[in-house]
């Protein structure tokens, strides 16, 4: 029998762009998958909600323990990252779990993706995508790990965030410890991320634990006009990473630690 005693209690948080029904229908079936052992709250946090669809929104609200915020910042996914993170961390929540709003959590992923934060090796810990939603239920998860961490469904915890923010206070890291907000809308954050926690001197993981199947961008691929600025957007964020980092990051391994050999030694050559 499980031991259910001082289990931790757990924030589940990603940000929203709802402008159609897709987006609505993508947030909806990844909150209704959604099952864990422990006690959590899921912070929602809105960078854009067109009104026609504000009452629908509001209903996935209904759940006590869904709350939601606004993105000062509007659409931003480093900003809303880093609202979620540090609302839970307000709220003496030690563990966020982050996944896109688009995508189908195994049943045992996310018990499966908070134990596997006992491990000490790294700072961050990440889920495994599955390759097809018909055999997600009847995947086998496995205990494998390794240092190839990715982005659609990631946990950090106070004690991990802490260490970075230690390292980075004395750089020129706009924001120590958490995700840099200087990457408009989405693109490169999340290499960003991955490489300053290498350049630090700790490391990430995933773990074949934790399964979930990704529909994939469906806020962009569903939507006309941020499709028409995709493209902008992933050119103006690959400029910015290489302004801050002294190279350029389009189409090399963001899993590769040689890249802490590349470029500049801090945030900016300063």
């Amino acid at each position: 029998m499980q031991n259910y005693i001082n289990m931790p209690k757990i924030a589940i948080t990603f940000p929203i762009y709802i402008n159609n029904e897709d987006h609505f229908y993508f947030t909806k079936k990844t909150l209704d998958s959604i099952k864990t052992k422990h006690d959590y709250e899921v912070y929602v946090v809105e960078n854009y909600v067109n009104k026609e669809f504000r009452d629908k929104v509001d209903t996935l609200y209904s759940d006590d323990r869904i709350s939601s915020f606004i993105n000062p910042t509007g659409n931003n996914v480093s900003a809303a990252w880093n609202l979620g993170i540090e609302t839970a961390f307000s709220r003496s929540i030690d563990i966020v779990l982050v996944p896109n709003n688009d995508i189908i959590f195994h049943p045992e992923c996310i018990d499966n993706l908070v134990e596997f934060t006992n491990n000490e090796e790294f700072v961050m810990w990440t889920a495994l995508e599955h390759g097809n939603l018909r055999g997600l239920l009847s995947a086998d998860v496995g205990t494998s790990y390794d240092n190839h961490p990715g982005f659609s469904l990631f946990a950090v915890t106070r004690s991990g965030i802490n260490k970075l923010k230690e390292m980075e206070k004395n750089t020129f890291e706009p924001l120590p410890g958490m995700f840099d907000p200087g990457y408009d809308k989405a693109y490169f954050e999340d290499q960003d991320f991955h490489q300053r926690i290498l350049r630090a001197g700790f490391d990430a993981g995933k773990t074949s634990s934790a399964r979930y199947y990704h529909f994939g961008s469906r806020t962009i691929k569903v939507d006309e006009s941020l499709n028409n600025e995709n493209f902008i957007t992933y050119e103006k964020n690959r400029r910015y990473f290489e302004h801050k980092w002294g190279y350029d990051s389009h189409g090399k391994a963001p899993n590769n630690k040689e890249r802490v050999e590349w470029g500049y030694k801090t945030a900016f050559n300063k």
